[in-house]
Parts: C-alpha cells; structure tokens; sequence
C-alpha cells in the first residue's frame, strides 16, 4: 500500500469516528423550544434523568416531562409527549420527522418548587441536580421578581460579550495600523479596545450577583415566618390572635 493509500484510508477512519462521535448523543428537546445535548441516563413517567453532552463525568440533571416537548435518541428514535409530531430545526434546512406518541406519556404530577442551592457553579432543587435552563423556567413559574432579577444578569452577559469582542476589533485595528505606520491610529485604537474590553469584562463579572441575587429572592419565600398576628374580635372582646 504506497503512501497517498495510506492517507486516503487514515483520512476515511477519521472522518468516520467524527461522524459516529457526532451523532451518538441524545437530544432532549424543551416545550419552549431549547436543544439540549445530552446522555439520557434513566427515563420515567415523569420525569427524565440525563448528563450533558459535554460533561458527561459531572452531576446528574433531572427535568420533568413536562417541560419536555420531544427526545430524539441517538439511534434514531424519536419520543413526543402530547404531541403527535416534531419539527426538529438544523442549521440549514427544517426536517419534519412524523412519529407515534409515546404510551400513556403523561406529564409530571408537580414541577420542582423546592428551595434552590448552589453547589460549586451546579444548581440544585428537591434533592436534584438541575441546569441553569431549569433555574430560569422556575423562577418565570413562580416568582416574576427573581425572574427580573435573572433576566438583568442575562443582559449583562449579552451586553458585556458584545463590548468584549468590539475590543478585540479595536486591539486587531490598532495592530494593523501599527503595522502600516499610523502609530497616533494605533495608540487610539489600542486605548478604545482597552476601555471596551474592560467595561465588557466588569459587566460579565457582574452578572453572578444578578444570578445569586434572583435565586435569593426565590428562597426568601421559605424563610418567612409561618406565625402571623391578627387582631380577634368577639363580643364584649377585643383580643390578639396567633395564626399558625
């Protein structure tokens, strides 16, 4: 076998193993429309237990069926719940995949309403491991206040990311013009990218306490106290109360 042989056969084997690597994971679609990449560990009635694609040695997410709209599997199954059919959207051309709905498929009886921990950068609600994507929908389902809070520190992400890579165009300007002798254009764009890049960085920063913040005004709803005092009006009595 000569040289090139070798090339074309180690080239085929490769292109292969990127193709099976591509399409061995499970994909967890959500009723608001999200892709989730994942390995589905353990499937129920209610609920569906998997790891991210992408971090498959860490914690174990569970979401509740129904917060799931479909789960296409990575042998070509595909599973919907109270639906009879999937639209799943690739990045050229929708493909319509029509498909029997799942046997007495039913949704969850109650979705995590728990209080929520944070556990090295992990979330965790009702003794299970969830994604910040879960986070976000519960607090939308149950506190509109925290749920503010979440969305303040999404826009500082979004918005630092775009001042972050305007700096990086303005350091790749300020090079270029260093280059071809504009030394004063350089300096200039070199303290633009500079201001840019660090405004980006703070606003980026910033976003956890907006994170930590929101889930703290979620919690604050289990620390209220249960006792409250009433006044207790009778006749020919006028009294205080305690409302357990």
């Amino acid at each position: 076998m000569d040289k090139n042989m070798k090339q074309r056969l180690f080239c085929c084997i490769c292109t292969t193993m990127m193709a099976l690597l591509t399409f061995a994971q499970d994909i967890i679609i959500t009723s608001d429309a999200q892709k989730i990449e994942a390995k589905i560990m353990e499937v129920s009635k209610a609920e569906i237990k998997y790891k991210e694609w992408d971090n498959l040695e860490g914690p174990l997410f569970v979401m509740a069926t129904s917060e799931i709209s479909s789960v296409i599997y990575s042998n070509g199954k595909v599973v919907l719940y109270n639906q009879s059919s999937v639209t799943v959207k690739s990045d050229t051309t929708p493909v319509a995949l029509p498909v029997t709905p799942v046997e007495n498929a039913k949704p969850a009886p109650m979705a995590l309403r728990g209080r929520i921990y944070r556990d090295n950068g992990h979330y965790l609600c009702d003794e299970t491991y969830i994604s910040s994507k879960e986070v976000e929908r519960i607090l939308q389902r149950e506190d509109s206040i925290a749920y503010a809070q979440w969305q303040k520190g999404k826009s500082l992400v979004v918005g630092g990311s775009v001042f972050v890579i305007i700096g990086a165009g303005l350091a790749t300007g300020g090079s270029v013009a260093m280059v071809t002798g504009t030394r004063d254009a350089g300096v200039g764009l070199a303290c633009g990218a500079l201001v840019s890049a660090g405004v980006g960085l703070g606003m980026v920063l910033c976003a956890p306490a907006k994170y930590n913040k929101a889930i703290d005004l979620y919690n604050s709803r289990f620390d209220k106290a249960a006792v409250q005092l009433r006044w207790s009006i009778a006749p020919n009595q006028l009294g205080l109360a305690l409302a357990f």
